[in-house]
């Protein structure tokens, strides 16, 4: 699914966008949050709290590149935790 569909459904708060959001980046945002973590169960939590975050972001932002903004939602919690 593009990203443009994606952030749609955000849009309209329909919980499939978490399910797509996870299927195309979800990997994506392990392998960042593991770098910094060095733990597997860590980074599987940031997973989610990476698109616990986006939930309750998109809207109002509306991210241009969705890998990106996910990348960069990830990289800060993973720092913070």
């Amino acid at each position: 699914m593009e990203d443009e569909a994606i952030v749609e459904l955000f849009f309209a708060r329909n919980e499939e966008a978490v399910t797509q959001s996870r299927k195309k980046y979800g990997r994506r945002c392990r392998a960042i949050a593991q770098r910094f973590l060095n733990s597997r169960e860590d980074a599987e939590e940031i997973e989610s709290d990476v698109l616990l975050k986006a939930w309750k972001t998109i809207p109002p932002n509306r991210p241009k590149d969705l890998g990106y903004y996910l990348a960069l939602i990830t990289r800060q919690l993973s720092i913070n935790r």
